[in-house]
């Protein structure tokens, strides 16, 4: 039986792929166990405990912070994110009496969700009367597994690829297809895993077409900024719909680092949103030593809407980013050889890096000694991922200005 400690445990170690690969949340799972590599089995692991954290996501839009989302919220904050206690408490206006409360029933609520996905159990309990093993949930091994590749991906193309596909299925239930274009996204680029963003399509497009839906099955794309919303809308005869399969379509998005907004699945009309980043990644040099830290920042920026790069060496920074000219550069200032001060000084004063934004991340922060030597922003480790975040996208549109000016 998996509990609520067990998986506390786990999460506390979440991104530490070693020491989480040896932990007892991992002997629960088989396909975990089977892996023999610990890095792999960890990596593995973490993306499973990140699933888990997404079924508590509620299934509609609500508050942040408010009590329908609060576990959501509290996991994200702590571990998601790894924000330290008090931060935790600042950002949900909580007392800390109060988080602990949360975080206890957030994690009781996390065990019983990954416990019914539990396949390692030896008990006699994981075979069934024939005496075959139970699969469990099949689709979490899946994504547990899965290694997605974000890449610039036309999304009119795509979905006529899907149209394609479904059309014979669409036509013997006498069923229409409409892809309504707005002008604005009639080209449109969006970041995503093309195989991903594919499969979720055919699953909640295949799961509209066998619902027999009135009027057909629609599908609209529309600019929202930077975001392209694409949704997918019919209205299912009574009794006609697999819920349960539309959800999942929605889980495989989620999971996978698509916002997927999907209308309650119950109601006459039914509505799944997808919201997908347009344009190209945003390349992000890291000049950090601490392997810990560059990891951090990875996750923080692992949605595809960001292409991260790191040098440990910070004599190598010049040369690195002059070379890979990065949208932006995110840089320590306490690193060994040669302090983050100087090689600021540097990157500002050659023709070649001068240009590029410069994003200071650091426990020595000194606002005004940053600016003062040219850089953008400087913030104070630790730094939440919304804070860094902000801090990147302020680079890229004061770049973005520049660029507009010249």
């Amino acid at each position: 039986m998996l509990d609520k400690e067990t998986v506390h445990d786990a999460l506390e170690v979440m991104y530490d792929s070693l020491a989480l690969s040896q932990t007892a949340f991992v002997a629960h799972f088989s396909q975990l166990t089977a892996i023999a590599k610990l890095d792999e089995r960890g990596e593995r692991a973490r993306a499973l405990l990140l699933e888990a954290i997404e079924v508590l996501r509620p299934a509609r839009s609500v508050p942040f912070g408010s009590l329908e989302a609060r576990s959501y919220d509290v996991l994200s904050l702590r571990y998601v994110e790894n924000l330290p206690l008090p931060q935790v408490m600042s950002e949900l206006c909580l007392s800390r009496r109060q988080v602990y409360r949360d975080l206890a029933e957030a994690e009781e609520k996390l065990a019983k969700v990954i416990g019914s996905w539990a396949t390692g159990a030896s008990d006699d309990s994981s075979a069934d009367e024939a005496g075959a093993a139970r699969p469990g949930d099949s689709l979490s091994d899946e994504l547990a597994s899965l290694a997605t590749s974000v890449a610039p991906t036309h999304l009119l193309a795509l979905v006529d690829e899907v149209f394609a596909l479904l059309r014979p299925l669409a036509d013997s239930f006498g069923t229409s297809l409409d892809l309504l274009r707005d002008e604005k996204t009639s080209d449109d680029v969006v970041l995503v895993d093309p195989a991903v963003l594919r499969q979720v399509l055919i699953v909640a497009m295949s799961t509209a077409i066998q619902s027999q839906p009135r009027g057909g099955v629609q599908v609209r794309t529309a600019e929202d900024g930077p975001i392209c919303a694409l949704s997918i809308t019919f209205d299912p005869t009574l009794g006609a719909l697999d819920a349960a399969r539309m959800e999942q379509a929605g889980r495989i998005a989620l999971t996978q680092g698509i916002d997927c907004r999907l209308s309650d699945v119950g109601a006459e009309r039914v509505c799944m949103q997808l919201r997908l980043r347009r344009g190209r990644a945003a390349s992000v040099l890291v000049v950090e030593d601490n392997a810990g830290a560059v990891e951090l920042y990875r996750r923080y920026l692992s949605s595809g809407s960001w292409q991260v790069q790191a040098v440990p060496n910070p004599k190598l920074a010049y040369e690195m980013a002059s070379r890979s000219q990065p949208d932006v550069i995110i840089l320590d200032i306490i690193m060994p050889g040669l302090d983050g001060w100087s090689v600021i000084k540097t990157l500002h004063e050659r023709p070649e890096t001068s240009h590029i934004p410069l994003v200071v991340c650091s426990v020595l922060a000194d606002p005004k000694l940053a600016e003062s030597l040219g850089a953008t922003v400087c913030l104070a480790k630790p730094v939440g991922k919304a804070e860094l975040i902000a801090a990147l996208n302020r680079c890229l549109n004061r770049r973005h200005a520049r660029q507009g000016d010249g």
